[in-house]
């Protein structure tokens, strides 16, 4: 899509996106000149200067006795139509609530692709009145940044989780430590990120690419309120671990820390059979085969993940084995790496399974079943690195 094209996308009609266009190339000219420039006819050049005038996206001056036309910077030009555009569907969001008043809108809305989910993202958080609850990892946030501190400097108390480091430009920001089998969820199931408008209605959504990122919207005050309950007790756990790591004495009693860990845990003959490999599935070796041969035809892919890896697998046809993609290189082979940046411990059917996609959650909560040491951010980039 061109330029003009793009305009006309916003509002402008053709003979208005001509002129702007020619202005932006060749400002302080005359309408004459401008419509030669535009390939506006010049009997209607000096209309359409005068609609971009009083549109705002045109101003002029006089010169020597002639009449010079200039553009209203493109920066500010398209800063003024954002933000008429989303006061224009803000009102007619509620415009049509009240009109659909006898079919409402339903308590579930699911929103699917990257851009339509984090449009919803940010059209909560101009919405917010009262207080905005976040709970996100550092690449979403930073995306929503800029929409947290505009409601922020509308007065909404805006309060955010983020799971690692991150800087944002809002006031109250909570940092939760990573874990490298957190990591390795991510890497399965995706990244989170959860809103709460006003404990009015929340969005839930799984990021896993632009395509596979997910939203579910809920209009409903009761899962608000859980989702809105389930930030604020991740927050007030890191409040207090604060507070309680000044204490030098302080110990969790035996059995509290056992009852924390087993809301999670599951028994090792109950997680025993969770991974359910298809009949055809293919072998340890087989896998490391087939991930060589994806990596070689895709080297920008080798290239973007990057790393050292060295997996100790179990089992069945299981033994050592690394994946070298440090600069440039596709090295993938049996035996241990040298100075391994992340080693991943798991047993053969788990890794197949890992690979396959068919590795349930409950053998990322059973403790000790699967270790991952090292540089934990790499932990990350196996599902996109195993991925056959």
């Amino acid at each position: 899509m061109d330029i003009v094209s793009m305009l006309q996308e916003l509002g402008f009609t053709e003979y208005e996106a001509k002129v702007y266009c020619a202005l932006v190339r060749f400002p302080g000219s005359t309408g004459y000149e401008t419509g030669g420039h535009s390939k506006v006819p010049r009997a209607r050049v000096y209309e359409v200067l005068e609609s971009l005038q009083e549109k705002g996206m045109v101003y002029s001056q006089t010169v020597d006795g002639r009449q010079l036309y200039y553009p209203q910077p493109h920066g500010t030009m398209l800063s003024q139509l954002t933000e008429r555009l989303a006061g224009i569907a803000d009102t007619l969001h509620s415009a049509l609530d009240r009109i659909a008043s006898d079919n409402p809108e339903p308590q579930f809305l699911v929103f699917k692709k990257r851009d339509q989910v984090f449009a919803r993202v940010r059209q909560l958080c101009r919405q917010a009145r009262f207080k905005l609850l976040v709970s996100g990892w550092p690449e979403d946030l930073v995306a929503i940044g800029p929409d947290l501190k505009a409601a922020q400097d509308r007065g909404v108390e805006v309060y955010v989780l983020c799971f690692g480091q991150v800087d944002l430009p809002v006031d109250r920001i909570f940092h939760h430590t990573v874990t490298p089998l957190q990591y390795l969820q991510v890497s399965v199931i995706g990244r989170w990120l959860l809103l709460v408008r006003d404990v009015q209605d929340c969005l839930i959504v799984q990021v896993s690419g632009a395509e596979q990122t997910a939203g579910l919207l809920s209009k409903g005050p009761l899962v608000s309120f859980i989702v809105a309950q389930w930030i604020y007790h991740d927050i007030a756990a890191l409040v207090y671990a604060e507070e309680l790591s000044r204490m030098p004495d302080f110990t969790l009693a035996p059995e509290k820390q056992a009852l924390l860990q087993g809301i999670l845990e599951w028994k090792p003959d109950d997680a025993e059979g969770l991974v359910g490999l298809p009949e055809d599935a293919p072998e340890v070796r087989q896998v490391f085969e087939q991930i060589e041969k994806r990596l070689a035809s895709h080297p920008s892919l080798a290239a973007e993940i990057g790393g050292l890896f060295e997996f100790r697998i179990s089992g069945k046809d299981g033994g050592v084995f690394h994946i070298d993609l440090r600069a440039g290189r596709i090295e993938v082979a049996e035996g241990p790496a040298r100075s391994p940046e992340l080693v991943l411990e798991l047993s053969s059917r788990d890794f197949r399974g890992l690979a396959l996609g068919v590795l349930p959650l409950p053998a990322l909560y059973t403790p000790g079943r699967i270790k991952v040491r090292g540089n934990i951010t790499l932990a990350a980039k196996l599902r996109e690195l195993l991925n056959i």
